[in-house]
């Protein structure tokens, strides 16, 4: 949506954004290969996501980035977890801001009657996914699930009562692109476990 390379989108900072006096925004900066200036009027997706992140980063950056090999990593794991669930361009933000920041968490979400949890259930069973995950050294998807429905089993809860307790905890959302396995394969063991003790605090209040 730029055309700029990896290692330049990753160098700019809010400084590199000017609006014109037609009321258009610009990136102004130089490419990091040549030195040669460039300057990109932006649309409006692209201004959309810039709202959105901007001041994420904690190294004062427009955007937090990890680095090219892992960015490029994680984009062919949302690319999977987005297939089929979208049409256009517009509508993959708002399926995926949760993986940069948890929104504010509704505990309204805990309660399924489908899937028989509530909010007093996960209470009692996040504290138990948690400690299953911390004995899990493999993080991708399908170990995760194998080794968390068989604790489901071994604990007597329903394996869909301990993925939805999961899928809301790390992620805040009623509807994600993927399961609670494939996301949490995506965010990786630390993070993961830092996001469920976010609710574990409003819900043991």
């Amino acid at each position: 949506m730029t055309g700029l390379a990896f290692s330049d989108l990753r160098n700019l900072t809010p400084e590199n954004m000017k609006q014109a006096e037609d009321g258009v925004w610009w990136i102004h900066t130089a490419r990091k290969k040549t030195g040669t200036p460039c300057h990109i009027p932006l649309m409006e997706l692209p201004l959309q996501l810039i709202k959105k992140y901007c001041g994420i980063s904690d190294q004062g950056k427009l955007f937090p980035m990890l680095s090219c090999s892992k960015t490029n990593i994680n984009l062919k794991k949302i690319a999977k977890l987005l297939h089929g669930r979208v049409e256009f361009l517009g509508e993959i933000p708002e399926k995926i801001d949760w993986i940069v920041s948890l929104p504010e968490y509704d505990l309204a979400l805990f309660d399924n009657k489908k899937n028989k949890t509530d909010r007093e259930v996960a209470k009692t069973l996040l504290p138990e996914i948690k400690a299953w995950l911390e004995e899990i050294d493999d993080f991708s998807n399908d170990n995760l699930f194998t080794a968390l429905s068989e604790k489901a089993k071994e604990k007597g809860v329903k394996s869909g009562s301990v993925f939805w307790i999961m899928r809301i905890a790390i992620t805040g959302m009623a509807v994600t692109p993927g399961g609670a396995t494939e996301i949490a394969e995506l965010l990786g063991k630390n993070e993961t476990f830092a996001r469920i003790d976010k609710p574990l605090g409003y819900l043991t209040k």
